[in-house]
């Protein structure tokens, strides 16, 4: 068995023993059960490798395929729709894109870490333009994008930056957020951003291990989860999504679980695979339609899963 595999087990076992012998009152912990569909690790163009991120808008489903440099829309058959990009820096093309965001007319964000921007497509993925993220005359690499709804505001996680950046639709900056610490409001790597439907801007701190919750105009809110292996508590939180009631789900990539919090950061429960032969592996960004089907990018498995919520 070799070190990563021994790693692996011993961390789940103790997640395990965490979980189920050290939680409240010494019982298993809420759970809700999820029951696998499908997997999606392919596309038209080829295999999925090192998928980051994934979005679900209307009848399509949207994923960063990272390791190919491109985006994959498919249908929510997992049919492929149509690809964009390969590696490079013109237009329509990426270097290890990261995240992703859609806005109310189904245009789409991606951010285009290696390169350095937002790129902005229309709903058949033509390219549309591009907003340069740049701090104090540097190139910051951007992890995430989300658009309010309400206002059309892009909002940008930027990784060397430490903060969040505010962009109209036309590339103007208009505000940011955040710097480099583990106060309240400070982040330390900052990756996906979320727009909750209250119109809250979520933010997944990762070496801080937690989510802030923030007004659209930088106030912070409240904080989801801390280092720590319990229930409600976050290891490395990695993608981040909202369903119909405002219910915050958090995907944990090292201790390969997704928590369940509600609006105001009370833990709810976990989600439970009915198999239990069938692991998460290492997953990143997640996305909800509705509030009965789950989009999990699980990285190293090179796939995304698609399960139902029950």
């Amino acid at each position: 068995m070799g070190l990563a595999v021994q790693r692996n087990t011993a961390v789940l076992l103790f997640t395990l023993t965490c979980f189920y012998t050290l939680g409240v009152n010494a019982t298993e912990p809420p759970s809700r059960s999820i029951n696998h569909l499908f997997d999606i690790t392919d596309s038209d163009s080829g295999s999925l490798v090192l998928p980051t991120d994934v979005e679900v808008y209307r009848s399509g489903i949207y994923v960063v395929d990272s390791g190919n440099h491109r985006l994959v829309v498919l249908g929510k058959d997992g049919k492929t729709k149509f690809t964009v990009g390969q590696q490079g820096s013109g237009e329509g093309e990426f270097q290890d894109p990261v995240g992703l965001g859609i806005d109310s007319k189904g245009r789409i964000y991606v951010a285009d870490s290696g390169n350095h921007r937002i790129q902005i497509l229309t709903a058949k993925g033509e390219y549309s333009g591009e907003i340069p993220i740049i701090r104090d005359g540097k190139p910051v690499r951007p992890i995430d994008v989300a658009v309010d709804a309400k206002t059309n505001y892009i909002y940008v996680t930027g990784n060397e930056s430490h903060n969040v950046m505010v962009f109209d639709q036309k590339g103007r900056l208009i505000r940011e957020w955040g710097g480099n610490g583990a106060e309240t409001g400070k982040f330390r790597y900052p990756a996906t951003i979320a727009v909750t439907p209250n119109f809250d801007v979520a933010v997944v701190d990762v070496f801080n291990t937690r989510v802030q919750l923030f007004q659209t105009d930088g106030t912070f809110l409240i904080t989801i989860g801390e280092w720590g292996v319990l229930p409600g508590q976050l290891f490395r939180p990695k993608g981040i999504a909202t369903d119909q009631q405002g219910r915050i789900y958090v995907s944990d990539s090292y201790m390969n679980v997704i928590q369940v919090f509600n609006d105001s950061g009370k833990f709810q429960h976990i989600l439970k695979q009915k198999n239990a032969e069938r692991d998460l592996v290492t997953p990143a960004g997640i996305a909800i339609a509705g509030n009965s089907r789950l989009y999990i990018a699980e990285m190293l498995k090179h796939r995304i899963s698609v399960y139902q919520i029950n």
